[in-house]
């Protein structure tokens, strides 16, 4: 609205899949296109023990794996800091986001949304040990989106490798904003 515009694509990674999701519920005519890149709130039944436990296999992969890939280490090691230091500055809300996001089921509002017309497409990591994406795969069904697109690497590969990630990401909106 800020910027006077009449509709808008939205590429959202992660736990912005949620909030993407509710955007859009809130001002669909606003939207036109979406991409979730390893969402959060598409695996079914989730819990908080879960994503807690997840996330901490994924960050012991991530140090392991800044032993064996020196150009990952830079990127993932300021990933790691910037989790921690969030984390420590206020431990009782980073809980209680953790627990939201566990606790967060966006395929009726997915639904809703291609519904009314809007393009949905799912960008997933094979190896996401977040998010899997067997788990979301087998959560989803057709009347909630309209792509789904696997790809190499894990959770955090959009932030290590942008250009990939983010020239599937358009070259996904593009092709749903074809297909319309």
């Amino acid at each position: 609205e800020e910027k006077e515009l009449e509709k808008v694509d939205v590429i959202a990674h992660s736990e912005g899949s949620i909030y993407a999701t509710i955007a859009a519920c809130l001002s669909p005519s606003k939207f036109r296109s979406m991409v979730i890149v390893n969402p959060a709130g598409m695996m079914e039944q989730d819990n908080f023990l879960g994503l807690l436990s997840r996330n901490i296999l994924m960050n012991l992969g991530n140090l392991k794996r800044m032993g064996k890939e020196p150009q990952t280490r830079r990127a993932l090691t300021v990933y790691l800091q910037e989790g921690v230091l969030y984390f420590l500055k206020n431990p009782k809300r980073a809980l209680g986001e953790a627990r939201d996001i566990s606790g967060a089921d966006i395929h009726a509002w997915l639904k809703n949304l291609k519904a009314l017309g809007m393009g949905i497409s799912v960008i997933a990591g094979v190896d996401d040990p977040l998010f899997p994406m067997d788990s979301i795969q087998q959560a989803t069904i057709a009347s909630e989106i309209t792509g789904f697109y696997s790809v190499k690497g894990d959770h955090n590969e959009p932030h290590l490798q942008p250009d990939k990630y983010t020239t599937l990401a358009i070259q996904a909106l593009d092709s749903l904003n074809k297909v319309k």
